[in-house]
């Protein structure tokens, strides 16, 4: 006998990794004709939310009629479910740190994606835990409590359209990521004055930058996505350079800061130098070759001062 049932909801698949323009197969050109989205690039942790639905009463939440009538697929969608789990996981993990998970569930926005996933089941909801206190990168303002704010549902497999997901940020009353602009390029250049645009609202606002996509609205169509960060060097080197007399240029301390919250949210620091730092090293260093830079010589300054942020956030508290 079946003790659970866990529906598709994806829970293996992870956000794409996404790279910036320039750095796009075919340059950008993908976008040319389609209906594209300008949203902004929020500071914190890539958190994946999926549901596991359980055939008996042992699960965390408990299922009512209305999260089966919602969409008028009952039994279909749930089969036997009585009760729920909501897996919680980060950006590389489909299994964040129990830290993480605790910090999740504090959020006054949690327990609306509980809502969210026991009516739609088969959903993989994607949200920016913007920690209270200041973010990885120390580019937004400080914030006085922590939230979820979403920024994609990925469902079969393609991400549902803007519009739609902002409809249902409004339904359940949860934060979304801004909407900053939405245009049909017709050239290259309007996408690139696309970007630029958004780069400005970005440094404006005190935003890490901006998200733009084009989701696949058309039958044959994928999504295509890519991201613009307000620190990133305007003309990066071409190779990685074998002369030991060419200087690669430093990793940014936002990007640095950024990889310490990555490793916190897939591993976990456990507050002990010897077993946090190699880690912590590697996850910098992989963070400086995607960016064709070099990791700065003083890593553990970067571990400590997290840690001396973390103690301020957690001080605020969710509230």
């Amino acid at each position: 006998m079946e003790t659970s049932t866990t529906v598709d909801t994806s829970s293996q698949h992870r956000y794409p990794e996404l790279n910036s323009l320039r750095h796009l197969r075919n340059g950008g050109r993908e976008f040319l004709g389609r209906r594209t989205y300008i949203t902004e690039k929020r500071d914190g942790a890539n958190i994946k939310l999926t549901a596991e639905l359980i055939p008996d009463l042992v699960g965390e939440y408990v299922l009512h009629y209305e999260d089966f009538a919602f969409h008028g697929d009952a039994p279909g969608a749930y089969g036997a479910a009585l009760t729920m789990n909501v897996n919680i996981g980060s950006r590389n993990k489909d299994d964040a740190t129990p830290k993480f998970k605790h910090w999740v569930k504090q959020t006054p926005e949690f327990k609306k994606y509980v809502h969210m996933l026991a009516e739609n089941p088969k959903w993989t909801i994607f949200v920016e835990y913007v920690p209270a206190g200041r973010g990885p990168t120390r580019i937004e303002p400080v914030h006085k409590k922590a939230s979820l704010v979403l920024f994609d549902v990925f469902v079969g497999d393609q991400f549902l359209p803007y519009t739609y997901i902002y409809q249902q940020s409004v339904h359940y009353r949860i934060p979304i990521v801004k909407l900053v602009g939405e245009l049909y390029p017709k050239s290259m250049g309007e996408i690139e004055e696309a970007r630029d645009f958004g780069l400005k609202w970005a440094r404006r606002h005190r935003r890490e930058g901006v998200v733009i996509k084009a989701y696949a609205e058309d039958a044959g169509q994928q999504y295509v996505f890519f991201k613009e960060k307000i620190d990133m060097p305007a003309k990066p080197p071409l190779d990685r350079p074998k002369s030991p007399g060419i200087d690669i240029p430093v990793l940014p301390d936002t990007e640095v800061y950024g990889a310490i919250a990555k490793y916190d949210a897939d591993i976990g620091i456990i507050l002990q130098n010897q077993k946090d730092m190699p880690g912590i090293v590697k996850y910098v260093q992989e963070e400086a070759r995607k960016h064709i830079m070099r990791a700065p010589g003083d890593i553990y300054r970067y571990y400590k001062h997290y840690l001396d942020e973390n103690k301020q956030a957690e001080a605020i508290g969710p509230q």
